[in-house]
């Protein structure tokens, strides 16, 4: 049976607060799109523009793992580019446009023709923790500094407990900064607050982590954001069984 990966993706979107989502599919090492993305995208200028002067659209562009980290994150940024240069000629402007590359991070297991995907957010509210979080992730955000407050605790708790400890498992903990700081500082920020919740995890009987931290590299939201950069200071949990 042939599976339509648009609708498989944007399912996993149905729980959160968007306007809309679409994913668009890119070929093998390629930023260009073909014909079927530019009627999916003359449909998404249309939305945009019908949906009033509060929208936003967030551009999350993806690679899968094939080439090097750097190669991945240029590759997802061409992408991106491409999506914002054609909006911008179905005349959407360019100020309602987050681009983001985040090259191969979140990748759909075992699958890599969907990791080379875009994916296009159209948010018509405020932008809050719940319509930048990653589907089937877990995230924790912090404040400027490294302490847990307890709706973070009570989350993390809740992540333990969703786990069969007698199954085969892994946690991927992917832990962010914001850009405020030198970037080796927050690479260092990012590893202690991941230290943080892996010895929460450990405490509450999780095993097999698997800790990465990225520091500043894959924001969720624009860092020259002041009241929304804080959205980038957080960790993301995953269980993969």
């Amino acid at each position: 049976m042939k599976f339509n990966k648009t609708l498989i993706f944007l399912s996993l979107f149905s729980a959160f607060c968007f306007a809309s989502s679409q994913t668009l599919f890119f070929d093998y090492k390629l930023s260009a799109l073909d014909n079927k993305s530019f009627e999916k995208l003359d449909s998404i200028a249309t939305e945009i523009l019908s949906s009033g002067e509060n929208v936003k659209v967030l551009i999350y562009a993806h690679a899968n793992d094939t080439g090097s980290i750097e190669y991945n994150k240029r590759l997802s940024e061409r992408r991106a580019d491409a999506i914002k240069n054609e909006l911008i000629l179905r005349s959407v402007p360019l100020e309602v446009m987050h681009m983001f590359s985040m090259g191969e991070l979140y990748p759909i297991e075992n699958d890599k023709e969907m990791n080379k995907r875009a994916l296009i957010r159209i948010i018509n509210d405020d932008i809050t923790k719940d319509n930048i979080a990653q589907p089937n992730y877990t995230t924790i955000f912090f404040e400027q500094d490294t302490e847990l407050g307890s709706d973070d605790l009570k989350a993390i708790e809740n992540f333990a407990n969703s786990i069969d400890k007698k199954s085969k498992y892994k946690v991927m903990l992917l832990s962010h900064t914001d850009s405020d700081g030198a970037s080796g500082y927050n690479k260092i920020i990012s590893i202690e607050r991941a230290k943080l919740v892996d010895k929460k995890l450990k405490e509450l009987g999780v095993e097999n982590i698997v800790m990465k931290s990225y520091g500043e590299d894959y924001p969720v939201i624009c860092n020259d954001h002041k009241d929304l950069k804080k959205l980038n200071r957080r960790i993301e949990l995953k269980l993969i069984k």
